[in-house]
């Protein structure tokens, strides 16, 4: 990382506990979770299931999902999410997008 770019989790892992407002001061960890671990498989899900939009509903179910991961595996004061190269949450986070997406739709019709 260059200077004007600092490592986000050597941020994070530097605070005692990392809150809420640590993360949401953070805009590189919130890229980190947009472009690697939330929109593949959101996004895949959707297209499975061919949904008609993105919904609150899925971004929470994948939400719920990429914390639960988190939680299988172990969190750590300086380790909180999954990292980019753990593949097994990717077809987790689709599931759960694609599972939120038929909910809504059976709801709908």
């Amino acid at each position: 990382m260059t200077a004007d770019r600092p490592d986000t989790n050597a941020v994070l892992a530097r605070a005692k506990k990392p809150s809420e407002d640590a993360l949401r001061l953070h805009p590189l960890y919130r890229g980190k979770l947009n472009n690697s671990l939330i929109f593949p498989g959101l996004f895949c899900g959707a297209l499975d299931v061919r949904a008609r939009a993105i919904t609150d509903g899925m971004a929470a179910a994948v939400a719920r999902e990429v914390a639960a991961f988190a939680e299988a595996r172990g969190i750590q004061d300086d380790d909180i999410l999954p990292r980019t190269d753990e593949w097994d949450v990717h077809p987790r986070v689709a599931v759960a997008a694609a599972t939120e997406a038929r909910r809504r739709a059976r709801r709908e019709s």
